[in-house]
């Protein structure tokens, strides 16, 4: 149904012919705009996953759900019956069936599934970067009801809050390797009511993050959870640890504090890490010395391969740390974005951001994106095949079990690598330039 100037206001699904008020509508001869029981449609974009698009056709009631082109404009309905063909999408299932699970347990249950289903997704060509959204976002869905038991368990919170996360999952970058990254934060509240908050989200966190762990998300080595009263504070604090962070860290400081840039709100009130995003890129603005210690420690990677050619592996035998060689291109595309002011988190999503504003060239921005994506699929497709024969995943592979095209690929990445560190030194640490 659309009004005067076009726009889609409604829309009259199958069900709603047989509306007693519909049908009262018919009888009058009345226009289709006198029947007001049609709700706003819910949308989504067409290039949303498809287990993405069929959940919210499932929370929207079953109601037909707009899909939208790339500028926004109507493209397509998806409807219930479309749902019927991918009944059996098992991700899509996975996380139905996390949204109604009944306890910690059986969350812990659902969870030990995934793996055999990221291996499906890889096995079956699926792009690497959409199985990381999955991952993620089954991650999200865990941590969501979760947080719904320890509230339920506790009671009302005394003040809003969202629960952060950082790293991989903020990225929504997550593999089958991976850990806990998180943090708490709430409104401040009345000097009288400040120790009672923090013992309501000190219980809260330790709840959360000892069933995220018993389902198979293991404790930062770091300590950086909602467990540590130092991450589980009020906005007015967290305020003051970027601050402090921004202009008078050390560079150690920065290499363990880096992953809180990342920060995300996965649950709770949102808007509280918009508004600490924005409390951010004020303090960003105010220091150029916080992006000359940044860059500095994103130059000190080396690319695991010699001076004839040959990979050099690290500590760990023969195999390389693929992680690592990743993680030169996410510290790339986060120092960036800080320094453009951008929201975004996701690294292909930063690097999409700096090239419509004009801070990369379409060649640097695919040379990147290439990269990084077909390291994800190799780190992937290792974990999945290390998976199915030991039960654990890492993030090392043997660059001489490759394809000599794999290993030449590999080596041409290093190269790019080397390449962009240049253009980072330059505009960090010295002269600007474009690449």
């Amino acid at each position: 149904i659309k009004n005067a100037t076009g726009d889609i206001t409604g829309i009259l699904s199958y069900e709603d012919v047989f509306d007693e008020k519909f049908l009262e509508v018919l009888i009058k001869g009345s226009t289709v705009a006198e029947f007001k029981d049609l709700p706003a449609p819910a949308s989504a974009e067409g290039s949303s996953m498809a287990f993405e698009a069929a959940r919210k056709l499932e929370q929207n009631g079953f109601r037909p759900l707009l899909i939208t082109g790339p500028d926004g404009k109507f493209s397509g309905v998806l409807e219930k019956g479309h749902l019927l063909m991918v009944q059996n999408y098992s991700p899509a299932v996975f996380l139905r069936e996390i949204s109604l699970a009944s306890s910690p347990a059986e969350i812990q249950k659902l969870s030990g599934r995934l793996p055999e289903l990221v291996r499906i997704l890889v096995l079956n060509g699926v792009r690497a970067l959409n199985v990381n959204h999955f991952i993620t976002q089954a991650a999200d869905a865990i941590l969501g009801r979760l947080i719904g038991f320890a509230v339920e368990k506790l009671g009302p919170e005394p003040s809003p809050f969202v629960f952060l996360v950082m790293g991989s999952e903020g990225r929504f970058e997550q593999t089958l390797k991976t850990d806990q990254d998180n943090a708490i934060l709430y409104e401040d509240v009345s000097l009288d009511k400040a120790e009672a908050a923090s013992k309501y989200f000190g219980e809260l966190g330790e709840l959360v993050c000892g069933w995220l762990a018993d389902s198979g998300y293991s404790s930062c080595a770091g300590g950086v959870m909602a467990t540590n009263p130092k991450w589980c504070r009020p906005m007015s604090v967290w305020k003051k640890y970027f601050a402090e962070w921004i202009v008078n860290s050390e560079a150690e400081d920065l290499l363990k504090t880096k992953i809180f840039f990342d920060f995300r709100g996965a649950w709770g009130k949102k808007e509280l890490a918009v508004e600490l995003r924005s409390s951010l890129r004020e303090s960003l603005d105010s220091t150029r010395r916080f992006f000359f210690l940044l860059a500095r420690d994103v130059l000190r990677f080396e690319p695991p391969v010699g001076l004839f050619g040959n990979f050099t592996p690290g500590a760990g035998g023969g195999e390389i740390d693929i992680k690592s060689v990743m993680t030169f291109i996410v510290d790339f595309a986060r120092i960036y974005s800080l320094n453009s002011s951008l929201p975004e988190t996701n690294t292909i999503d930063r690097l999409a951001a700096l090239q419509q504003k004009g801070v990369l060239k379409a060649s640097s921005f695919d040379e990147l994106v290439q990269a990084y994506s077909y390291l994800m699929h190799l780190r992937l497709s290792s974990q999945v095949r290390k998976y199915g024969e030991t039960g654990t995943a890492d993030n090392n592979i043997d660059p001489y079990s490759l394809t000599s095209i794999d290993q030449k690929m590999l080596k041409e990445i290093f190269a790019q690598i080397k390449h962009f560190q240049v253009r980072l030194s330059y505009d960090f640490t010295g002269m600007s330039s474009q690449v």
